[in-house]
């Protein structure tokens, strides 16, 4: 693949670094120079001098082929033009921005750009590794049609099937992590007290899911 990275900092220079190492032909954009050195001697792709909103320096880039454009400056403003040149003005298919301001997902959205806000993950990562018991929203799917929920199996599901606890249509278990591995669920497999679950819930039926796995009010979700 053929893509241009905007920005140097630790996350550009770290993406294009692994990105080349992949074997992807990468270029890098960025207004200071010296950022380049973050490359070191085994990047493998190009670099050059400029702002990614610039469109002369996007055709040095050779953006009218690139596969994709990642947008890794440190500010949300510059982002979100250099998207609009690259989607609107160049007509690149994947382009994703990295994202301070969560709540400005929507407008990343709306210009058909991807938003990944590093604050977001952060506190998903972080939520994993507390292992916090009750019901954690992971993330909502289909424009809020359902959430992906994570949760520690109690004793009023153990000994239970995926089928006995699953509702066609408002609730799906998708996997069961135990003991470090994970597995896609089947209806018949058989879950023990302590398993993680991972389900699909859907928003109107989240005071029944709660029912239905154990989990008391406050439980998170």
């Amino acid at each position: 693949m053929y893509g241009i990275i905007v920005g140097c900092g630790r996350l550009g220079s770290t993406l294009a670094l692994f990105l080349s190492g992949e074997g992807h032909d990468v270029v890098v954009i960025d207004k200071d120079p010296a950022s380049f050195r973050r490359l070191g001697s085994g990047f493998n792709g190009r670099t050059i001098t400029g702002t990614g909103i610039d469109e002369d320096v996007l055709r040095r880039a050779g953006i009218e082929k690139a596969d994709f454009v990642v947008l890794a400056t440190s500010s949300d403003a510059v982002n979100l033009m250099a998207g609009q040149v690259a989607r609107k003005i160049f007509g690149v298919k994947k382009v994703i921005a990295r994202i301070f301001e969560p709540e400005k997902e929507e407008i990343y959205r709306d210009l058909e750009i991807e938003a990944i806000s590093f604050t977001r993950v952060a506190v998903r990562e972080i939520v994993d590794a507390l292992e916090l018991d009750g019901m954690v929203k992971k993330m909502s799917l289909g424009a809020g049609a359902a959430d992906l929920v994570t949760f520690r199996a109690g004793p009023k599901i153990a000994g239970k099937t995926c089928a006995d606890i699953s509702i066609p249509r408002k609730i799906k278990i998708v996997s069961i992590s135990r003991q470090e591995h994970t597995t896609i669920a089947e209806d018949g497999d058989v879950i023990k007290e302590g398993d993680f679950i991972a389900a699909l819930v859907r928003v109107d039926a989240r005071e029944l899911a709660r029912d239905i796995f154990g989990i008391p009010d406050g439980g998170g979700m």
